[in-house]
């Protein structure tokens, strides 16, 4: 299986000191996301490359989910 994913570091965009519970996210369908909604659960945040051609990693991601979701597993896509 093969996937481009890009785990980014929630610190890059806030300062290095910042709780990652009072991290914000741009979210793929225009919104924020609350990293501090997520709290207590394993969360894999993957830059999606959805403004370009190239989404096949979204059939890898969705396997991952669907193998992880019952253990807590969330993926948060970001532009």
């Amino acid at each position: 299986m093969r996937a481009f994913l890009v785990c980014l570091f929630i610190g890059l965009a806030q300062a290095a000191s910042a709780d990652v519970r009072d991290v914000q996210l741009p979210s793929i369908d225009g919104g924020m996301i609350e990293m501090s909604d997520w709290e207590g659960r394993p969360v894999l945040v993957v830059n999606t490359a959805s403004q370009c051609a190239y989404t096949g990693q979204y059939e890898a991601l969705q396997t991952l989910y669907d193998t992880y979701r019952e253990r807590g597993l969330v993926v948060l896509a970001v532009p």
